[in-house]
């Protein structure tokens, strides 16, 4: 089990904090269970061991020609898993790899976890979170019908979310669970355009204007076509006719017969230029028909093209969250410079602050309280200050409130 946890681990990415792996007590001899699948008379049963798993069947049945599995790990977490028969086993024993990973995540509590497997398609995870809170803030009332995984070589989520009566088709790669909060946040902080950014209109529209491109040499291709057949038609037809006139020619009119077989060495060449004009034809035909596959084959280069751009984006917001990291990490150095500075400007003041050989400390809250006279009334002197501070408890000499607006306000007044 504690290996399974890690194989979760791998293929979910580097977000070890909510896939742990927690080492399982070994169970008793007693617990060993080998659940016998008996199928309809003309399928046979198929068995597989639980125990490795660490997995106990509380319920079973069939609905629909599909198994239904009601199962609870060592932990206790309960999950179900739904299968056609001939692969529930093998379904089980996948799950078991993976499921840890959902129990242990630490922004959700699960109200209810379904494995969908189907053979020859990717392992669906649908999960109803009983609360979902990242950050502080309540995920869980956008997502109406839970969210949806898909686990194939890569763990992948593809669910909808809706924000005042707009919905969100949520989708993308898992690479831990703080990135998937921070996407959800943004996404929901902006999802209007949040839609936007994931139109395939613009491209749907230069594959329809490639397909209108198609159509129109199609087209072109349909007429060369039905014009050779006129053609070619029409020059049969002259020949017949032609062949029939010197025929009658032949029996009425013997003298004319070398003029006639001039007549017909004449039209044979004309026919020969016909076949030339027919191979010609066809030549063009063949190419137009190439031109047809060159452009199907950039077809598939500008849909292999449009795939690539949308990995480009994937990566360019994965960008995007690092410069947002980068961001919060300069405003705390800058933070820290700010507390440094201040620093500084206290430790003047106390320097300055003497009286022959000795130095003397100014109470900060009394630096505080001179800062927030200054700052109400910017017109004040030294003189008004002083006067104010009369009415407090606050003790400043006339030099410490002199050193306060200097190094604070740059006011020099005596």
């Amino acid at each position: 089990m504690r290996q399974s946890v890690f194989v979760m681990c791998r293929r979910f990415g580097s977000s070890i904090d909510c896939m742990r792996a927690i080492p399982k007590p070994p169970l008793r001899p007693a617990l060993l269970l080998v659940l016998s699948i008996a199928l309809c008379a003309n399928v046979a049963a198929q068995e597989f061991d639980l125990e490795e798993l660490g997995i106990t069947l509380l319920e079973q049945r069939e609905e629909a020609g599909k198994l239904h599995l009601e199962l609870v790990d060592s932990d206790g977490n309960k999950f179900t898993v739904v299968s056609t028969p001939d692969i529930a086993g093998e379904s089980v024993a996948k799950i078991g790899e993976i499921k840890d990973g959902f129990f242990a995540w630490e922004d959700v509590v699960l109200d209810s976890v379904m494995f969908v497997a189907e053979k020859g398609k990717e392992l669906e995870i649908i999960i109803k979170p009983g609360s979902y809170v990242y950050n502080g803030q309540d995920l869980n009332q956008y997502m109406p019908s839970g969210m949806v995984f898909y686990y194939g070589e890569n763990l992948y989520f593809d669910f909808r979310m809706m924000k005042e009566n707009l919905f969100l088709r949520f989708t993308g790669r898992w690479i831990n669970a703080d990135e998937f909060g921070k996407k959800i946040v943004s996404a929901l902080e902006n999802p209007l355009a949040y839609n936007q950014t994931r139109s395939f209109e613009f491209y749907l529209a230069k594959f329809g204007q490639h397909d209108k491109a198609i159509d129109d040499l199609m087209f072109v291709v349909d007429r060369h076509k039905r014009q050779y057949a006129t053609d070619y038609a029409d020059a049969q037809k002259a020949i017949e006719e032609n062949l029939s006139a010197i025929g009658r020619e032949q029996a009425s009119q013997d003298a004319r017969h070398n003029a006639l077989e001039r007549a017909h060495e004449g039209l044979s060449a004309r026919y020969d230029d016909l076949r030339v004009s027919h191979r010609e034809l066809t030549g063009k035909h063949e190419a137009l028909e190439a031109s047809h596959q060159q452009l199907d084959q950039r077809h598939e280069e500008l849909k292999t093209s449009h795939e690539g751009l949308s990995a480009r984006h994937e990566k360019l917001l994965d960008a995007h969250e690092e410069l947002l990291e980068q961001f919060q990490d300069l405003s705390e150095r800058y933070a820290v410079h700010v507390e440094e500075f201040e620093k500084a400007r206290y430790a003047n003041l106390v320097m300055h602050n003497e009286i022959l050989f000795w130095t003397y400390q100014v109470d900060r809250d009394a630096i505080k309280t001179v800062i927030e006279m200054k700052e109400a009334n910017p017109e004040w002197t030294k003189k008004e200050i002083n006067e104010a501070l009369k009415e407090t408890e606050i003790k400043l000499t006339d030099r410490e409130v002199y050193l306060i607006l200097a190094i604070y306000f740059n006011q020099f007044d005596e």
